[in-house]
């Protein structure tokens, strides 16, 4: 079939970032209704800012068993991570067909889950073995690539290790082809009281990468894809900085 010239009017969007430091704020200033698949439990004191206000935010919270000893993780437990994972897919789907914006938070701990669901382990898992899950986890990014809804998936960061030493930097945790899944990657920081987001790159608009979305919401950022047309006055509407700054300025 002939490609459309026009995208869809949704977004899927990667938000990676420190802890407390606005992913989850950002991700409810879209507006309309809001699903939030919750395995972070992060909505307390953020949720209540939005709603009244125009938006409606709902959510599942799924409580999953402590693990141990992940590099031997009990039967029962297994079982307990399938039942959950099976009806966190499900409820995701229904969210994609009645709601104008998912939030899964966060995606790092949904690919845990599946990866305990489906191989019972965390560690010692064979290359070979990942084939089955990873093609499972990636139905998230075709399901949502197949709607009308806005997915965007919260990320915790990890210290970052070369040869068993840490460098100093932070990566994205979760599923490793996140990155090229999904359509823009945004990182969150803070700086004193005030939230920063930056598009890492952004598949739309590749002139995007590495500005600034002033103010931080996700409302903006739809603007800023969808609407200015003027590539001249979005520039002078948004403060530019290399990723290589970004990350300076984040170190300071």
């Amino acid at each position: 079939k002939p490609a459309s010239a026009q995208p869809k009017k949704r977004l899927i969007v990667s938000i990676e970032g420190p802890e407390k430091t606005g992913k989850t704020h950002f991700a409810l200033t879209g507006g309309g209704k809001t699903a939030v698949l919750n395995l972070d439990h992060g909505l307390e004191g953020v949720a209540p800012k939005f709603v009244g206000n125009g938006s409606d935010v709902q959510e599942v919270e799924y409580w999953l068993p402590d693990i141990v000893d992940p590099a031997k993780i009990e039967q029962k437990i297994v079982k307990a991570y399938e039942s959950i994972w099976n009806q966190y897919f499900a409820d995701y789907k229904e969210a994609l067909a009645n709601f104008d914006t998912v939030l899964l938070d966060t995606g790092d701990e949904a690919w845990e889950m599946v990866r305990i669901a489906r191989l019972g382990k965390l560690t010692q898992v064979m290359p070979n073995q990942y084939g089955p899950v990873n093609a499972e986890f990636r139905q998230i990014f075709n399901l949502a690539k197949q709607s009308n809804a806005n997915l965007l998936i919260n990320h915790r960061m990890n210290d970052e290790y070369v040869n068993d030493k840490p460098t100093g930097r932070l990566k994205r945790a979760g599923f490793k082809n996140t990155a090229y899944e999904v359509q823009i990657n945004l990182r969150s920081s803070k700086k004193g009281s005030d939230f920063q987001m930056q598009i890492i790159d952004c598949r739309h608009d590749p002139d995007l990468d590495g500005k600034m979305i002033e103010p931080p919401t996700f409302e903006r950022l739809q603007q800023m894809i969808f609407t200015n047309n003027n590539p001249t006055a979005r520039k002078e509407a948004t403060k530019w900085l290399t990723y290589q700054q970004f990350q300076t300025r984040l170190s300071r």
